[in-house]
């Protein structure tokens, strides 16, 4: 019985893969938005557009392609868009906004500057979670209020 159960283990054995990730396939492209980083794509390097891109990486493209493009502005704006519906929250203006802060308390209080993360960081034996705890408004608004 032992020998049978052992012959059937190594005529079908399981796959077991070494490490991770574990796709089927190597994925060379994005099939919902343009490779990173964003802002080339809103300033106007398309590179291979996808049919699957959501609605407004497509009329970006769009503009683009026609010759009307998008001014500073409203590619900042596009980039912005973009970042918050990847969930991304590192913001360009958080970091200059953390500074002041740091620079008010650090003069309120006569202590020296120190390291500020706005992130919270969440980890156990099973898995790792990262969020936004502190929203760069928070820190204009204490900023305002401390002078």
């Amino acid at each position: 019985m032992i020998a049978l159960l052992l012959a059937m283990l190594l005529c079908h054995p399981a796959v077991q893969f070494g490490c991770g990730p574990f796709t089927e396939r190597a994925v060379f492209a994005f099939n919902v938005h343009p490779d990173f980083p964003l802002a080339k794509f809103a300033a106007g390097e398309l590179g291979v557009l996808q049919p699957g891109y959501a609605r407004s990486y497509l009329t970006v493209a769009y503009r683009h392609i026609s010759g009307i493009g998008l001014d500073a502005q409203e590619q900042k704006a596009a980039v912005a868009l973009w970042q918050f519906r990847l969930g991304d929250n590192d913001s360009s203006g958080a970091e200059a906004t953390i500074k002041s802060w740091v620079d008010a308390r650090g003069k309120a209080l006569g202590v020296a500057p120190t390291e500020i993360d706005p992130n919270r960081n969440i980890s156990t034996a099973n898995y790792y979670f990262n969020y936004l705890n502190c929203n760069p408004d928070s820190f204009q608004t204490a900023v305002k209020n401390s002078g």
